[in-house]
C-alpha cells in the first residue's frame, strides 16, 4: 500500500523589491511538480504549516523556510530570485516529502527460467517490501545450552573417615547442561592409626564411590553428595572389610567458571549411615562418627 501523501497549509512572503521571484501560486505549481501532487491541495485543515519568506539582504537573496521544528536557509549570491525560487521549492519538497522526492527502486523482475514460467514475487521476501516497513522482524530463535563433560582429578583430607585425619585422591567425571549438572566418582584414602594406652593399633581406610548431583550458579556448585564403599580395618595385625555408606552436602568452586582448563575447591559435610567399630581385645579403640567432613583440592578439565 502506497504511503499517504504529506500535506500542509502554505505561507508565502515575497518583497515587491524582488520582482523576479515567483509569487505564491508559481511557488506551490513548482513544489507539486517536483513531488508529483500538490500538497497544498485539499478542504481539510492540514496538520502543518509551511511558512517561506523571501527577503533582500544587500546584494543577496535570502530564502527562509519553516515546517514544524524543521527549518532552511538558502542564499543567492548573485540575488537572482528565479535561481532562489526554484531552490527554496526544491527544500520546501524535501522538507514535506523526502520519499516521494527520493523513491526505492522496485525489486528486478525474476530472470524467465527455463520453460517461460516466472513464479509471483512473494511480497514479504527481502528486498520486495517497501524501504518504509516497519513490520516487527522475526525473533531469532532460542540459543540452546550445550551439553559439557569435565573430568578431574583432586587431593582430599578428611576428619571422621578413619581414626586419625588422612588424606587421599579422588578422581570423577560429569555431564552438565545449563544449571544442572552431575558428577560420578571415586576415592581411596590413605590408612590412618591410632594407638590404645597399651601400644594396642587400628588403622583403617576408605575406598569409596560418589555421586554429586548439583546445580550450576557461576562458579558456584552447590548440591547433594552420596557415597558407598568399603572400609578396609586392621586391628592389632586382625584385617575386616566393612561396608561403608554416607549421605550430605558438597559444595564445590570451579574458576575460571568459563574456561577449558579449571581448578576446583570441594567441601563435603556427610552423616554416617553405617557403623564399624575396630576392637582389640574386647575393646573398642575406634568406631565411625556420626559425621565426617573432607575438603578436597584438585583440577580438571572441561569439553
Amino acid at each position: 500500500m502506497e504511503p499517504a501523501h504529506a500535506r500542509a497549509a502554505l505561507d508565502y512572503a515575497a518583497p515587491s523589491e524582488l520582482a523576479s521571484c515567483p509569487d505564491r501560486d508559481g511557488f506551490a505549481s513548482a513544489v507539486a511538480t517536483r513531488l508529483g501532487y500538490d500538497p497544498f491541495a485539499g478542504s481539510d485543515a492540514p496538520p502543518k504549516t509551511l511558512v517561506v519568506r523571501l527577503r533582500r539582504d544587500g546584494a543577496r537573496a535570502v530564502a527562509d523556510l519553516k515546517l514544524g521544528d524543521a527549518t532552511k536557509n538558502i542564499v543567492s549570491e548573485t540575488g537572482a530570485c528565479g535561481e532562489l525560487g526554484s531552490a527554496a521549492a526544491f527544500a520546501a519538497a524535501i522538507m514535506l516529502d523526502p520519499r516521494a522526492m527520493f523513491p526505492k527502486p522496485p525489486p528486478k523482475p525474476p530472470a524467465t527460467p527455463p520453460g517461460g514460467k516466472v513464479e509471483p514475487l512473494d511480497s514479504t521476501s527481502p528486498g520486495a517490501s517497501p524501504w518504509w516497513d516497519d513490520r516487527p522482524k522475526p525473533e531469532p530463535p532460542p540459543k540452546t545450552d550445550p551439553w559439557m563433560v569435565e573430568a578431574g582429578i583432586s587431593l582430599v583430607g578428611c576428619a571422621g573417615c578413619a581414626p586419625s585425619v588422612n588424606g587421599g585422591g579422588a578422581i570423577y567425571f560429569g555431564l552438565a547442561k545449563g544449571r544442572l549438572g552431575i558428577d560420578l566418582g571415586a576415592r581411596g584414602d590413605l590408612p590412618a592409626s591410632t594407638r590404645s594406652d597399651t601400644g594396642k593399633e587400628v588403622s583403617s581406610s576408605l575406598v569409596i564411590g560418589e555421586l554429586f548431583p548439583h546445580a550450576r550458579f557461576g562458579p558456584v556448585r552447590p548440591g547433594v553428595l552420596g557415597a558407598v564403599g568399603a572400609l578396609f580395618g586392621d586391628s592389632d595385625g586382625q584385617r575386616q572389610v566393612s561396608t561403608w555408606a554416607a549421605a550430605g552436602a558438597r559444595i564445590a568452586v570451579e574458576f575460571p567458571a568459563d574456561s577449558v582448563f579449571f581448578v576446583r575447591i570441594a567441601l563435603d559435610g556427610m552423616f554416617v549411615l553405617s557403623r564399624v567399630s575396630l576392637r582389640v581385645d574386647g575393646r573398642e579403640l575406634w568406631s565411625t562418627p556420626v559425621f565426617m567432613a573432607a575438603l578436597g583440592a584438585g583440577a580438571g578439565l572441561r569439553f
